[in-house]
């Protein structure tokens, strides 16, 4: 007697339903015909033909992206040839699709999308490039009201702040490598062996010596004339000769030539300069674009880098000055805990506070407003953990046979990070 009581309540409902329907002549044909799709199309399932393997889980849609708007056929039925409802990478799964999607035909293809598990993904979400330039206006528009009086509150309070913190940071540091002098002084003798008598060396030598000695010459020949020529070897021999003697006064050739450099040898050099600095200029640029000092200095810097040993010790010294450093802690918290400080930041708080609201509003959204699409999709993806994977069916518009059911559905990689588009405006760039 139930089961033909429930029966007759839902004929009775579907034919209310069928009435209302033939009494709306607007939405009539298409609702009927949907309705009929429903009950009597039957769905098409396939099996995927993956590209590469891909997390899925059973419940993931398909959607059809079409004029920007985006709309759900189908889902994942399966994915594994076991029953299997968890999240599974796999390269194999089967999707229906629902009564009222066209018959997929060959050429269609489905794409894979992800929302990327990273932090830079969130960022990206929330800061899309229109709402950054909303910020960016409405900070900018802040700066120029309120700088003058801000600026005139805080900067004191920031120049004694960074006074203080480098006086700390200084002497801290030189604690620090002091502390660890025995370490930074083995480290520095074996890169002494290991880079520069090994690299270094012959690298100056086969390569940076022969283009100084190929700049440089000219010029210290054209010096060593004009020296050569205001020099006098009468007056430099008897000199030596006398010095050579048993007479009382000596160095005579020295005072000669510090008479000499003084006279004509430094005018001459001095008179030269300009030309020293181009050479020197030269000789910089043919060795850096030198392609063999290139890879050296390249591979020696990297050697030093990514030394485990010259790693621990630079973790370790900015561990002592910035991390671990009460003193700079104790500087900041002095600074910022004064009566000026806190009487700065209370006028500069009270002035950025609509601001700061607008900038909340633009992020979050607004008991008017609602909360913004982006920060619904993080709390959806984040919270919810909904809208982490879909299918995306790309129909062939050049309709084809029927796809044959013996046949596997390919499935494609999608662009990474693509727009969900049931939650931010979608314009069909999948």
């Amino acid at each position: 007697m139930r089961f033909v009581i429930g029966v007759f309540f839902w004929l009775a409902l579907i034919a209310t339903g069928w009435i209302w329907l033939g009494s709306n002549q607007d939405i009539a044909i298409e609702s009927k015909t949907q309705l009929t799709t429903f009950f009597t199309q039957p769905r098409q399932t396939f099996e995927l033909d993956f590209d590469q393997s891909s997390l899925l889980r059973v419940g993931d849609p398909v959607i059809v992206v079409k004029s920007g708007a985006a709309k759900v056929v189908g889902n994942v039925v399966q994915v594994s040839e076991l029953d299997n409802d968890l999240l599974t990478r796999t390269d194999w799964a089967k999707v229906e699709f629902f009564s009222s999607q066209a018959e997929i035909v060959e050429g269609d293809f489905l794409s894979y999308h992800q929302t990327p598990a990273t932090m830079d993904w969130v960022v990206q979400m929330m800061l899309p490039p229109y709402k950054r330039k909303e910020i960016s206006d409405l900070i900018s528009a802040a700066y120029r009201e309120h700088y003058a009086d801000i600026a005139q509150e805080l900067q004191p309070i920031l120049i004694q702040s960074v006074k203080d913190a480098a006086n700390v940071v200084r002497e801290t540091f030189y604690v620090s490598i002091n502390e660890r002098k025995e370490q930074i002084t083995k480290l520095g003798n074996r890169y002494q062996v290991e880079l520069v008598e090994q690299e270094l060396v012959p690298l100056i030598k086969d390569e940076i010596w022969p283009i100084v000695e190929q700049e440089t010459q000219p010029l210290a020949v054209e010096i060593g004339q004009e020296m050569f020529q205001k020099a006098s070897v009468w007056r430099f021999g008897w000199r030596f000769i006398y010095d050579r003697s048993p007479l009382p006064e000596k160095n005579l050739v020295q005072k000669e030539f510090q008479r000499f450099l003084d006279q004509h040898g430094i005018p001459i050099v001095e008179k030269h300069l300009p030309e020293f600095l181009k050479i020197q200029q030269s000789v910089l640029k043919r060795a850096s674009s030198n392609t063999k000092v290139q890879q050296v200095v390249s591979n020696t810097s990297m050697k030093v880098l990514r030394d485990p040993e010259f790693q621990k010790l630079t973790t370790d010294i900015l561990r002592d000055v910035f991390v671990d450093n009460q003193r700079l802690m104790d500087a900041f918290e002095r600074n910022w805990n004064s009566t000026e400080a806190k009487r700065a930041l209370a006028t500069t708080n009270q002035k950025l506070d609509s601001t700061i609201t607008k900038i909340g509003q633009a992020l979050f959204g607004s008991p008017e407003q609602s909360i913004t699409p982006e920060f619904s999709r993080i709390l959806r993806n984040r919270i919810l953990q909904k809208d982490d994977r879909w299918l995306v069916l790309h129909i062939n518009e050049q309709r084809a046979k029927p796809l044959s059911k013996k046949k596997k559905l390919i499935v494609r990689a999608g662009k990474t990070g693509t727009e969900n588009p049931f939650h931010v405006p979608a314009r069909a760039k999948f």
